[in-house]
């Protein structure tokens, strides 16, 4: 049995994984410190990464494999699992390990191996969202913001609907620096799909070069970069070159309060 055999190797059945506190920020490449960029007129923030750590699930996760015999980094399981399984409409609980199931089952477990880890899985994804906490700072950074009065709008994969991601949000009280919470999975698409970014657009009635997508994966901000979207990577660990590159979301309401005092200048 998977779990025995992770049992026979740790005291603990938890892996130890790092919180929102202690989670190290990467090395960030920036281009230009105060980049001259267009007019913002409205923020939208991919949460997971930027927000909160949203990777610990993920390395659990990886860590059970490893002891099935399937070696793979969280972050190669997560990017393949969203493009490739769960680029579909809404995201509900049975849709969501179905999908993990085909992606698991593709990476050579049998569906006796993958009935453990789902049982195991699925009690550790609600300790995860039971024990979730923002990153230092969020708070006060998310209050700056607010005062600079451009709307926000909080996003989030198709692994969690609209519903999943404002419960979230109400638990950590950040709800109220938010214009709306929105789940790419309601809209038939995922945060990998230029279509999802289009329709926010559209909401939104503004020109897409005037709505900045925030988030720490650089598939996304390729996708809200094709669709004309201003790029804003924070906290992001690939290779990705923009013109504004953060190693904190706090470091975003200086950049932006200076560009607005340099445009009324």
């Amino acid at each position: 049995m998977i779990l025995e055999r992770i049992l026979a190797h740790r005291k603990h059945p938890d892996p130890p994984a790092p919180r929102g506190s202690f989670v190290p920020l990467p090395k960030i490449v920036c281009q230009a410190p105060v980049p001259d960029l267009p007019s913002i007129e409205a923020l939208v923030l991919d949460v997971g990464g930027v927000i909160y750590d949203d990777t610990c699930w993920w390395r659990w996760l990886v860590q059970v494999l490893s002891h099935a015999g399937v070696r793979i980094r969280h972050d190669v399981l997560w990017e393949d699992w969203e493009s490739q399984y769960l680029c579909f409409g809404k995201c509900d609980e049975q849709t969501f390990w179905t999908s993990l199931r085909q992606c698991l089952n593709r990476l050579g477990l049998t569906d006796s191996c993958c009935d453990e880890v789902q049982a195991a899985a699925t009690a550790q994804r609600k300790q995860w969202e039971s024990t979730l906490l923002p990153f230092p700072g969020v708070e006060a950074t998310l209050r700056d913001l607010s005062q600079l009065q451009i709307p926000i709008d909080a996003v989030v994969g198709a692994c969690s609907t609209s519903e999943q991601l404002g419960r979230r949000l109400r638990v950590l009280s950040l709800a109220s620096y938010f214009h709306q919470a929105i789940s790419a999975g309601d809209h038939g698409c995922s945060l990998l799909d230029t279509s999802f970014y289009q329709q926010l657009v559209q909401q939104r009635g503004l020109a897409a070069e005037k709505v900045a997508l925030i988030s720490s994966k650089p598939r996304h901000l390729y996708a809200a970069r094709r669709c004309g979207l201003i790029p804003i990577a924070v906290n992001c660990l690939g290779n990705f070159r923009t013109d504004l590159c953060l190693g904190h979301l706090a470091n975003l309401p200086s950049q932006l309060r200076y560009r607005c005092n340099r445009q009324a200048a």
